[in-house]
């Protein structure tokens, strides 16, 4: 100052600023010269700082996949770094999946610096391997394929090639790694052991004539079944006549093959038999089934499950039954119970009657030109011819039935009392069905009763005339005695009512 003047610096320049690149601390100075008066000499320096250094220390070739550390060291130390990947710390960890370029700049007394390192991604290698099945018993050999090829193979059998031999027992994971250019990869292989097929079949009972399905079964799955009567399925369905055994064979994948023998029993139709029987009307029949073989079960068409049943039908009755056994069931049979009628029989009720009507003749409504009769005087004709007092008795026999009855037959003179004229007493008809006719001549009757054979009296009367019609009506068939009073004296005669 003041304003104006002129400068001049120490390295030749003119202005009030010069601009310089000193390699080391050096002086300038300069002079101000105005209106011919210069101003004393000032001295300024420029102050040189070395620059900082920086270098980039790590793995820079790495696998896909795997993890690396960077480490920057700058000198003169203290100063501050910063990554490309925004870091600010001397290391750095990272994981690039392809290949790539990082920076950092140190930055020390205010000066920086900046540094690349480039991180080679190399790609990982492929590798397939084989994963066979195997019998129980059998080897198995691994195989393994890589890429890029040139690496080497570490298996977990110790082997190192790319294929390795096992026979394990059971199913077995087995590894194998493949390493190439600095990068691993490992990979399982599964050995498959299938243990010895194995197979059985079901078993069946029919009977003659059905038809059975035998169903195999082998395992592992997978296998093929042959059968002994050329069927190749699973199950196959036969009609054997007799008992019969089937043979399946069950292969498995080439490891070989095993039987299975089972059977299918064949029970025979049981038959049942039952016969015709023949009862008289009110009795108790009985028919009886005959299985074969024996030991079944029976089942009629009443609902009745016994060998043996029984029953007093009304009228002929036909039953069916069903023989069963093994669950086998017979054909029906069928069975009639036949019920024939009990002959009609009636003699009569006792009778009495006259001596002087005898002889008289004993019969019973008919029963049919089949009937056979037998009285017990051995008579066999339906009519018996009887003279004299008795108990007559006859047994009607027809289709196989019988019925009987008995009559008493009692004699009576039947006289009047002759030895007085004065008392002649008639009565007629004798026997009779419907009226009874009494004459006591010159007498007048004054009573008359009428006795049972059990002593009671039935019918009485007063006709105090002498001559009367009763009614026989109200009589049972059977003998009585007629009492009749008169003059004094009771007259008794014998009658018969039919």
């Amino acid at each position: 100052t003041p304003t104006g003047g002129t400068y001049n610096w120490s390295n030749g320049g003119t202005g009030s600023s010069i601009t310089v690149s000193p390699t080391a601390t050096t002086n300038y100075t300069v002079t101000y010269t105005v209106n011919g008066c210069s101003s004393p000499l000032t001295t300024t320096q420029v102050v040189v700082t070395p620059s900082p250094v920086v270098t980039i220390t790590g793995n820079q070739t790495v696998c896909v996949g795997t993890p690396t550390n960077l480490t920057a060291v700058g000198t003169p130390s203290g100063g501050v770094y910063t990554w490309s990947n925004g870091s600010t710390s001397a290391s750095i960890t990272v994981t690039p999946t392809t290949t790539t370029t990082y920076t950092v700049t140190y930055t020390v007394n205010g000066c920086s610096i900046t540094q690349s390192a480039v991180v080679t991604v190399l790609p990982s290698p492929l590798l397939t391997v084989s994963n066979p099945t195997i019998c129980a018993g059998g080897t198995a050999t691994i195989q393994a394929t890589a890429s890029p090829a040139g690496g080497t193979y570490s298996w977990s059998t110790g082997a190192m090639g790319a294929s390795t031999t096992v026979n394990p027992t059971v199913t077995t994971t087995y590894t194998v790694t493949y390493t190439v250019n600095g990068c691993s990869i490992t990979q399982p292989a599964v050995v498959t052991v299938s243990p010895s097929p194995a197979v059985t079949a079901t078993t069946s009972t029919i009977c003659a004539g059905g038809t059975a399905t035998l169903t195999a079964t082998g395992t592992p799955t997978g296998g093929t079944y042959n059968w002994s009567n050329g069927g190749t399925g699973s199950s196959i369905t036969v009609s054997p006549t007799a008992t019969t055994n089937y043979t399946v064979t069950y292969t498995l994948q080439g490891c070989g093959t095993t039987t299975f023998t089972t059977s299918v029993s064949v029970n025979p139709i049981p038959t049942v038999q039952v016969d015709d029987t023949t009862i008289c009307q009110g009795q108790t029949g009985s028919i009886m089934a005959v299985g074969s073989p024996q030991g079944g079960t029976y089942q009629w068409s009443n609902g009745l499950t016994t060998q043996t049943i029984s029953g007093s039908p009304s009228s002929t009755l036909v039953l069916s039954v069903f023989y069963s056994l093994n669950g086998c069931s017979s054909l029906a049979d069928s069975a009639t119970i036949f019920v024939n009628p009990i002959p009609s029989i009636n003699l009569g009720a006792d009778t009495l009657v006259c001596e002087s009507i005898l002889p008289i003749v004993l019969s019973s409504p008919s029963s049919g030109p089949s009937a056979q009769y037998l009285w017990n005087t051995g008579n066999t004709a339906p009519l018996l011819t009887v003279t004299g007092e008795g108990a007559y008795s006859l047994v009607v026999t027809l289709n196989g039935c019988s019925n009987t009855d008995t009559i008493q037959v009692l004699i009576d003179p039947c006289l009047s009392i002759t030895e007085n004229d004065n008392l002649n007493l008639v009565v007629f008809p004798n026997p009779t069905w419907d009226i009874i006719h009494v004459q006591s001549g010159h007498y007048s009757m004054e009573r008359i009763s009428i006795i049972d054979n059990l002593g009671k009296e039935v019918l009485l009367f007063s006709p105090k005339a002498s001559e009367i019609l009763i009614s026989a009506e109200p009589l049972s068939p059977g003998v009585y005695s007629l009492i009749v009073r008169m003059n004094g004296i009771n007259i008794i005669r014998r009658i018969v009512k039919y």
